[in-house]
Parts: structure tokens; sequence; C-alpha cells
């Protein structure tokens, strides 16, 4: 009898298991950029959190190279069980769809959004040796001087050429593109006025401005950024329409199951707006997203797709 027992109980435990409760084991962020990008310091800012709440370790791996498409096939690839999650920005789903003629995966059935979570802007920056101090001035000079005003980028496709190049068109002034390697050598070559303009990151901008060879014209959103409310937006300063700004967030392969999605992203949210953190990060001048659930932030991403899709178009950049 007891035998029998024994024979029914391990059958009945084979037959109902338990889920697994997630995560059970180390998760792993990828990120597209290299170490000390703003993407890579939130990341690894988030890890910290996670790795309190969920009492696993949390690595972030750099993988970057080809404008995120590197990172972004190999989680497309990954096991759709949320221990391999993708943190990244816009250009991932709304700018490289439009500027790459292949991408070895496809923003929108590979991915599954999980939840966005900081907003960048990008910064008009002139040098202070260039004589105008303000957007509606700049824009004056380039209409009196046809591509006289050169802008530097971090190379073409970035989102520091799509930025000039949609100012470009609102404004209806020729500017000419100089593209360098990178942020950092755009932002050297503004500080010693090789250009005349760029859009930069607040970080980027950071060492010209406290030298003083460099000049804040305005930020890329419509509306200025409580973290520095003395700047003004391009779009009341002389544009008006002028609204743009990269989204920064975590991405899950297609397939991963909705409860595994969801635990992401309350334990996701409850790390960025921790009033700590969100200091830390403020300081980048980046601002904390509003919270939007994963469908929600899907939607954000193909509006995106969409906006930035227009802007490609207009540059005429194209890479391969």
């Amino acid at each position: 009898m007891i035998r029998y027992f024994l024979v029914l109980l391990i059958l009945f435990s084979c037959k109902y298991t338990y889920p697994e409760v997630f995560p059970s084991k180390s998760v792993r962020i990828i990120v597209s950029t290299a170490p000390g990008g703003a993407p890579d310091v939130i990341a690894r800012l988030v890890a910290e959190k996670l790795k309190d709440l969920w009492h696993q370790s949390i690595v972030v791996e750099n993988k970057p190279g080809a404008g995120g498409n590197i990172s972004a096939a190999y989680v497309a690839k990954s096991v759709p069980d949320g221990y391999t999650l993708l943190y990244y920005d816009s250009p991932i789903w709304a700018i490289n769809p439009h500027l790459y003629k292949k991408l070895p995966y496809d923003p929108f059935l590979d991915f599954a959004p999980v939840i966005q979570t900081h907003h960048a802007p990008l910064f008009l920056v002139v040098p202070t040796t260039f004589s105008v101090t303000s957007v509606k001035q700049l824009i004056e000079f380039a209409k009196k001087n046809p591509n006289k005003v050169t802008y530097a980028s971090a190379g073409t496709g970035s989102s520091h050429h799509l930025y000039a190049e949609q100012f470009r068109y609102l404004a209806d002034v020729e500017i000419t593109h100089i593209p360098y390697k990178g942020g950092a050598p755009a932002s050297i070559a503004l500080s010693s006025s090789e250009v005349q303009m760029g859009f930069l990151s607040y970080p980027l901008a950071q060492a010209g401005l406290m030298s003083g060879k460099l000049k804040i014209l305005g930020i890329g959103t419509a509306q200025r950024s409580p973290n520095l409310p003395e700047i003004p937006s391009i779009s009341e300063s002389g544009l008006p329409g002028f609204d743009l700004y990269t989204t920064f967030g975590f991405l899950a392969p297609s397939g991963t199951p909705i409860e595994v999605i969801s635990k992401i992203h309350d334990s996701v949210w409850s790390a960025i707006s921790d009033h700590e953190m969100n200091q830390r990060v403020s300081s980048y001048g980046i601002n904390l997203a509003p919270l939007l659930t994963p469908s929600q932030f899907g939607a954000v991403m193909k509006e995106e797709y969409e906006k930035f899709g227009k802007i490609v178009k207009i540059s005429g950049a194209q890479m391969d």
C-alpha cells in the first residue's frame, strides 16, 4: 500500500510541477553602447537595484557596434525567458530600420516591449566664438549665409545628425554637415570652433561649457527640462514644432511570457523611480519618462519609428 501511494505521489509531482518563479538565476542586460555612455551608466544603476529586489546577480554586458544592431540581433535571437534583456535607445527601433537596407532583426516582430525608462534630450550648442546668442539669430545668420554654417555630428545617421537635419528642414536654411567618428570628437570640434553648431548630450557639452568654449542656445524637447529649467526650448526660441528626444527602454525577445515581462516592468519602475537614483540620472540632463504599460511603450516605439523615418528621408542618409 505504501509503495502504491509513493508511485502515485511521484506521478502526480511529474504531472503537476510548480512553475518556476522568475528570476531563479542570473539575468543579463545587454547594452548597445561602450562602457561610460548614458545607456551603460543607467543600465548599471538599474542592475544594482534589481540585484537587491530579486536577490540574483544582474550582469551588464556591452556589445557596441553597427549603431546598436549587433546587440539588438544578439538579444533577438536569445531564449525568450526574461533572462536576456536589451537596454538601448530609440535608434534601434526608430532610426536603424530606415537607415540600413538590411537589418539582422525586426524591431517590432523580434522584440517584446517591456518599459520605457528615460527621455534623453540633445542640446543645440555653438562655440562662444560664434556671434549668435539665440536660436532666432542662428536662423537669421544661416538664411543670410547659405551653406556657410557647418554642423558637427557623431556620424551619418546618428541622432546628432538627424536633429540638425530636422532643424535645417523646419528653419528652411542650408547648413553643411561635418560628420565625426563619435560624439566626443564632435564635441571637441565644436569647442575648437572647427564648426559653428551641433547637437550634443549634456554630458558631452559639459567640458566645453565649463571651459567657456561652448554655449547652449536651446534644448530639443518642446518643453524645458525640469532638471535644467533655465535653458529655453528650441521650439519656444524661434522654431515652433521642434520636439525631439531619445527614449531609453528595456526590450525582451519576442515570445517572453507576459507574466515575466510584467514582473520586469514593475521591478524596473521601482528601481528608476527611486529618489536617489533619479537624482544621479538627472545630473546627466536625462529625464525620467512617464510610466507606461508594455503595450503603451510599444505604441510609442511605432510613433518614433514614423517620426524619425520622415527625418531620415529628409536627410537622405543611408547606410550599407
